[in-house]
């Protein structure tokens, strides 16, 4: 998958819904009684990401929008190759 910091896609507000939970990880306590988990659900893809690493949710938010934008950049890799395979 590419890195994050070569991927430019635009990921709008409206195409996202995005839920914290009490993530399970390390972090001792902050990390099980506050919601540091992020999900985010693409709803034009149906991409679900699940971040809850970090013991804070700001990181946890900053890598799962990463992970979405590199597997959106990785569908969008994917159509142009099909694309250009067909023109062949």
């Amino acid at each position: 998958m590419p890195e994050a910091e070569d991927v430019n896609i635009v990921i709008e507000d409206k195409d996202i819904e995005m839920d914290t939970y009490a993530a399970s990880s390390a972090g001792g306590q902050n990390a099980n009684k506050n919601q540091t988990g992020v999900r985010i659900h693409h709803k034009p893809t149906g991409l679900i990401v699940n971040i809850g690493d970090s013991k804070s949710q700001m990181q946890n938010k900053e890598k799962a929008f990463s992970v979405l934008k590199a597997r959106l950049y990785q569908i969008e890799m994917d159509k142009k190759i099909e694309k250009e395979k067909n023109i062949r």
